[in-house]
């Protein structure tokens, strides 16, 4: 389950962390570190990227998010393919289950994210 590409994911998180102003010494996070899969394979939202590579990103990102590491916040039109009906009921759908607790809603700054609990 814990894959090579896993391991370097969670580095480069480690890395970014330790890295950036939120680390005051005390192995204590307060805040959430950010890592864009760019950083790991710099052509996975290119047209030149390998689907295999790019598919296996995505299966390592997932091992991580199951084992409790990391979580991936998801727009609406990420969301929204995957789904039988249109963006506004989507939204709907997912405000109400925000509010049964049962999809986590985050990030208002640059457009809302959702994490599925």
């Amino acid at each position: 389950m814990y894959s090579l590409l896993s391991g370097k994911m969670l580095a480069a998180l480690a890395d970014a962390y330790r890295k950036s102003k939120k680390d005051s010494g005390t192995n204590r996070i307060n805040r959430r570190t950010g890592l864009k899969p760019e950083k790991l394979y710099p052509q996975y939202r290119q047209n030149s990227g390998e689907p295999a590579e790019i598919s296996a990103f995505n299966t390592a990102a997932e091992d991580c998010r199951k084992m409790g590491f990391v979580t991936m916040l998801k727009s609406i039109s990420e969301i929204a393919p995957y789904v039988p009906f249109g963006i506004s009921k989507t939204t709907l759908l997912l405000k109400d289950m925000g509010k049964k607790d049962v999809v986590k809603i985050e990030d208002r700054r640059r457009g809302t994210k959702y994490v599925i609990k």
